[in-house]
């Protein structure tokens, strides 16, 4: 996406510690280039703080690439079991997680079919199945 609020100091330390090399921000991305940024993927890591849903989760996992997430907010409730987590605001929890799973291939793989199982439980026919639900609940008040 672009850049938002407070990311020049983000910039400044991946300067600073000569990590330019390995950050990448392409910026923002049509949705029909999703799927392939995902699958040349060796893992997505969401290190978010507070997510209002998280939908990188589930488009890593539909893409066949593990996920490694904070376990902040919403975001265990879309990983489910087939993610792996970590403390967003310990810096040694979150090495040890993308460490384990990026030397470990028999892990990345099992977590990348269980991620496909884990996506198909959402759907936007699923939501508004369900939005219709509490509407027609409400209704018959």
């Amino acid at each position: 996406g672009s850049k938002g609020w407070l990311y020049e100091p983000f910039l400044q330390h991946i300067e600073k510690i000569d990590a330019q090399e390995w950050v990448i921000f392409p910026g923002f991305m049509p949705d029909e280039d999703l799927p392939a940024v995902y699958a040349a993927s060796t893992l997505t890591a969401m290190p978010s703080l507070y997510e209002g849903f998280g939908l990188p989760i589930l488009e890593a996992m539909a893409s066949g690439v593990p996920v490694a997430s904070s376990h902040a907010a919403s975001l265990p409730e879309l990983g489910g079991d087939a993610a792996e987590y970590f403390d967003p605001l310990h810096v040694e929890s979150i090495i040890d997680t993308l460490h384990k799973l990026l030397i470990d291939a028999d892990k990345r793989f099992s977590m990348r079919e269980a991620g496909f199982q884990q996506a198909a439980k959402f759907s936007w026919d699923h939501a508004a199945r369900e939005t219709m639900t509490v509407y027609d609940a409400l209704r018959n008040l």
